[in-house]
């Protein structure tokens, strides 16, 4: 499936022509799940580590954790990660670690049936740490220690609810999501229903239409393959159908289809990422290439006129910023422009500016499936060539265009 589509957006486009939140050790204090541990708590002794610098931080940001697997006895197989600066292992010095199973009842269990990656954990060259842990479900204590590079240390309480239920169900809204756990390959189908207005003026033939049009369904198709988890391969295929319809002359055929094709790279900007709602999400960078078939009016007679579709490439530029809601929701938002590259036909796209953003609001129901409503708007003002059939000359005119498209998207994704 991964080569065929390759294939058929190579075709198309040939034939035109990591989050990251910085938090001081300080910082989680604030945080009900995660706090720095209290002055009471066991040090380590001074000949074992050095002294912390006066200046010295350890920056962290602790992603939900993932729950991979459930064994029948209900003991769960769970993968807490985290991104570190400054930082080289994970330590949990303690022996014993505390599990409050609720009513009031705590268990006391050795460390090395808990956590079953072996100890100090090293931080890997992307500044990302994974501690696998196997408990039965309850509220569990993990003492954590974070060694700098400078030699100083960082304690910290790590309070993680685990529960038999659905993997949404085991963080606190304080986590954001790591992308360690996405699957590689995500398909996404959706359909919605479009609202276009047009707007075209040619002063030289006297042609002014202005219309609007709302159609259904408009269909989409979107392939996502992941390189790494910060970067993205996007390939899709949108059809906004409409009919155009003028009180002054005839239109036949005013049906059109406005289909737009599109591959564009997905690269996260770990510096970008912010909390625009709950938690702090991802922002991205996108960059590709678009091919839109946009429909225009052309003269035929006096009194007639029809609508034929000029074909264009475009390079695409944009952001996008995902967030985390509640642990099953979540939230993306994109803001994209467009540079002409290229235009054929008959019909040309000679000149323009567009605009185009989207909002969209997803539920995870489990690892594999995703449901999300999307609302979609875009705006193009246009210097457009079109053959005057009366006449047989070619004249240029403006074109403005906007469409909104509300959708829902079905998305599954795989391995």
């Amino acid at each position: 499936m991964k080569t065929i589509f390759y294939a058929f957006f190579l075709y198309q486009m040939i034939s035109m022509g990591a989050t990251r939140a910085d938090v001081a050790t300080d910082s989680p204090a604030a945080e009900p799940s995660l706090a720095p541990l209290p002055d009471a708590a066991p040090e380590p002794t001074p000949a074992s580590v050095p002294a912390p610098s006066p200046d010295s931080t350890v920056e962290v940001e602790w992603f939900r954790p993932y729950l991979v697997s459930q064994e029948k006895e209900g003991v769960l197989n769970v993968a807490i990660t985290a991104k570190l600066m400054n930082a080289t292992q994970v330590d949990i010095q303690e022996s014993t670690l505390i599990l409050d199973v609720g009513k009031k009842s705590i268990l006391k269990m050795a460390r090395d049936e808990i956590v079953q990656t072996s100890l100090p954990i090293q931080v890997d060259n992307d500044g990302m740490v994974k501690i696998s842990i196997k408990s039965p479900p309850g509220v569990l204590s993990l003492p954590l220690v974070l060694r700098a590079t400078d030699g100083a240390e960082a304690h910290f309480l790590l309070q993680i609810p685990l529960r038999n239920s659905d993997v949404t169900n085991l963080s606190q809204v304080a986590f954001s999501r790591s992308s360690s756990f996405e699957k590689r390959q995500s398909l996404w189908l959706g359909v919605g229903a479009n609202f276009v207005f047009y707007k075209q003026s040619n002063d030289d033939i006297g042609v002014d239409a202005n219309f609007q049009s709302m159609k259904f369904p408009s269909p989409l198709l979107a392939y996502r393959y992941r390189f790494t988890p910060a970067f993205n391969l996007w390939l899709s295929m949108k059809n906004s159908p409409g009919t155009v319809t003028s009180g002054d002359f005839q239109i036949s055929p005013g049906d059109y289809n406005w289909l737009t094709t599109s591959m564009e790279l997905q690269g996260r900007i770990h510096a970008l990422g912010f909390k625009a709602f709950k938690s702090v999400g991802p922002t991205s960078l996108l960059l590709g290439l678009q091919k839109h078939q946009i429909p225009v009016l052309i003269r035929t007679e006096l009194n007639s006129a029809k609508i034929e579709s000029a074909e264009s490439l475009w390079m695409s530029f944009g952001l996008t910023h995902e967030e985390e809601l509640a642990p099953s929701w979540q939230i993306e938002m994109a803001l994209r422009t467009q540079k002409l590259v290229s235009t054929t036909g008959s019909s040309r796209i000679s000149s323009g500016s567009t605009l185009e953003a989207s909002l969209g609001l997803l539920k995870s129901f489990s690892p594999a499936w995703k449901l999300g409503l999307y609302t979609y708007n875009h705006i193009l003002n246009l210097e457009a060539e079109t053959l005057d059939q009366l006449s047989g000359q070619t004249f240029k005119g403006q074109q403005s265009l906007q469409y909104w498209n509300t959708e829902i998207r079905l998305g599954f994704q795989f391995d």
